[in-house]
């Protein structure tokens, strides 16, 4: 449920010095951290729906209609039928958090705020609630105030990661780049350095909410970890890593104090193969 940005991912030892090779988006194994973030975001998205629609709404019958109103994508309709519930019933938390997250939906940020802010005065403790918060602050790169959210929503690894971040993140330093394409077939690939390093080859993508690096750049540019996380996906164990980033440079532009990610498998291989569905 992070920020749905459109983030640089680095492509690996495969792409460094040997094009041919790396055309095969499968086999610089560089993708598997990009799987596991996708799939996690279907799982997040799921969870996100099943408490906002099950056993939560049927505690508030006067929420049972904007229920099947939002379940059916009718947003703005069930929206202002929550709007209702709340000025009738001031003390409704599903009836806020559910107003909250269509705001939220809607990329409307204050208005999701308000409400989801509202939930959680109602109900400090619930999961949901802190989650959707800290998906809204994060998407406005509102970091420090979306890292005590995560960590009540039980995602220390997130928490951890913005608190380490000291000053504004994804600071822009520049006003134009231009860069030429070092490939647009099968995809893009552009060239960026981090940390001041040498240039390396990077392509786009915009479900993950972080740059992606591969771990063997990670260890090059002795990015430190401030975070970690154990997972079992493909038949092995996985650690993703979380850290900070202190520059990301494309052509005549810098970021600053960004987030960045990277994956090992525990067995020592390389990372799992590219998904087969989009």
């Amino acid at each position: 449920m992070g920020p749905q940005r459109a983030v640089p991912w680095h492509r690996g030892p495969g792409f460094e010095g040997d094009r041919e090779k790396g055309k095969a988006m499968a086999e610089d194994g560089e993708w598997g951290r990009r799987s596991l973030l996708r799939r996690a975001a279907v799982v997040a998205g799921v969870a996100a729906a099943a408490p906002l629609l099950g056993k939560t709404a049927t505690a508030h019958a006067g929420s049972e209609d904007a229920d099947t109103l939002f379940q059916a994508g009718k947003f703005e309709r069930a929206g202002r039928m929550y709007e209702e519930i709340i000025k009738k019933d001031p003390e409704n938390a599903h009836a806020a958090r559910q107003r909250g997250y269509v705001g939220l939906l809607g990329n409307k940020f204050p208005e999701a705020e308000k409400y989801l802010t509202m939930a959680l005065n109602l109900a400090p403790d619930d999961k949901q609630t802190n989650r959707l918060l800290a998906d809204c602050y994060t998407r406005q790169d509102k970091l420090s105030l979306a890292a005590p959210r995560w960590r009540a929503a039980g995602e220390e690894a997130y928490a951890e990661q913005f608190q380490a971040i000291h000053g504004t993140p994804y600071q822009v330093h520049g006003d134009v780049a231009r860069l030429p394409w070092q490939q647009t077939d099968p995809f893009p690939l552009v060239e960026a350095s981090i940390n001041g390093g040498p240039p390396k080859s990077f392509t786009f993508y915009t479900h993950i909410d972080s740059l992606g690096v591969s771990a063997k750049l990670a260890k090059e540019t002795g990015l430190s970890v401030v975070a970690k996380q154990k997972i079992e996906a493909f038949g092995d164990i996985i650690w993703l890593y979380y850290g900070v980033l202190e520059s990301f440079k494309m052509g005549g532009i810098e970021l600053r104090n960004l987030p960045v990610g990277w994956s090992e498998r525990e067995s020592g291989e390389r990372s799992p193969p590219r998904p087969t569905t989009a």
